[in-house]
């Protein structure tokens, strides 16, 4: 490990976001490629979009980035990190939006640096930040255990192998919440000096479980949400293939992190759910519902930011006001 962080200190400043970049221009060759070959059939789909469809998928979206905030709340929580919940919220959506600039040190740096004035803040936001996307990625992992088998046509012997190898992993990471905690501590890239003087991240068995929860709840309406948004621009997609678009959504969501170095997964990630998708509705229709499925989290996610803004905004008034009545109070008793 001292000797991948050496070769990757070695790295020339840049090198991470322009090799990024690169994936991702080479992933939207063949995206591009579908689109301008069939643009008359995708055009004859959009014509005749369900509206209903859309705004169900766009309501299910917010509420899955609702729940993905508390998970980071009870995170934060855990590590001690006291700075009310509208700030919470509002570090948590723009350093998730911060994922869209090229480089690998935006989303955490941005987290760093807001809580940098809470004691070990910077180095709390970057184990949060492990911590977070290691149970994330174990949640959607242990969901696609569940549901691929079956979606691969495996016989029920493998399914029920599966299930029990996803409730034991489960069961295992929140008995034994320290394994978490050696993992952070392996990845951390942060600086010793920088931790907190108590040093320890409160994890138990009953906060891991919780987090696992939620994140499957995640996974969960996430795939609910793409099965709707799917629906709305094909009519044929009938409710007997959500265990399938809910499938589409892990692979879309879990090649984000194998494409780490890419903003986003920009390309990546699309290209990987419309390869899946192609099985259910024409490919040229899975290219673009990917694309515009994006758009739609996209606009979920400026509903948060602006409402984590307005909630701060209006946290930071009521303070304001009752320290003007504290001393108005103090003057008149004078």
């Amino acid at each position: 490990m001292g000797t991948m962080k050496r070769l990757a200190a070695n790295l020339p400043r840049g090198f991470g976001a322009a090799i990024g970049l690169i994936i991702a221009a080479v992933a939207l060759v063949p995206i591009a490629w579908q689109l301008c070959g069939h643009w008359a059939e995708v055009g004859s789909y959009l014509a005749r979009v369900n509206v209903k469809g859309l705004l169900a998928a766009q309501v299910l979206a917010v509420l899955d980035l609702g729940i993905l905030a508390s998970a980071w709340l009870l995170i934060a929580g855990r590590l001690g990190i006291a700075v009310g919940i509208a700030r919470h919220l509002k570090v948590f959506f723009v350093s998730n939006f911060a994922k869209r600039v090229p480089g690998l040190v935006w989303y955490v740096a941005a987290r760093a640096y807001v809580y940098r004035t809470v004691d070990g803040g910077a180095w709390m936001a970057t184990t949060g930040t492990l911590l977070e996307n290691a149970l994330l990625f174990f949640a959607g992992m242990l969901l696609a255990l569940v549901l691929w088998p079956h979606q691969l046509g495996l016989p029920r012997s493998w399914i029920s192998a599966s299930l029990l190898v996803s409730i034991s992993i489960a069961v295992a990471l929140s008995m034994y919440p320290a394994a978490l905690v050696r993992l952070v501590r392996v990845f951390h890239v942060g600086k010793a000096a920088d931790a907190p003087k108590r040093g320890v991240v409160r994890l138990s068995a009953r906060s891991v479980l919780s987090i696992i929860v939620l994140y499957t709840l995640v996974w969960l309406i996430g795939g609910v949400s793409l099965h709707c948004f799917v629906a709305a621009f094909d009519p044929s997609v009938s409710l007997a293939a959500l265990p399938f678009t809910i499938s589409v959504s892990i692979v879309y969501s879990l090649t984000g992190f194998v494409a780490f170095v890419v903003p986003a997964g920009l390309g990546v990630k699309e290209l990987a759910g419309a390869y899946v998708l192609a099985r259910l509705i024409p490919p040229p229709l899975a290219v673009a519902v990917m694309l515009l499925f994006r758009v739609n989290l996209l606009v979920a996610e400026g509903f948060w930011i602006v409402l984590s803004h307005c909630l701060e905004r209006w946290s930071l008034r009521g303070v304001g006001e009752c320290a003007d009545n504290h001393v108005g109070g103090r003057d008149e008793s004078l």
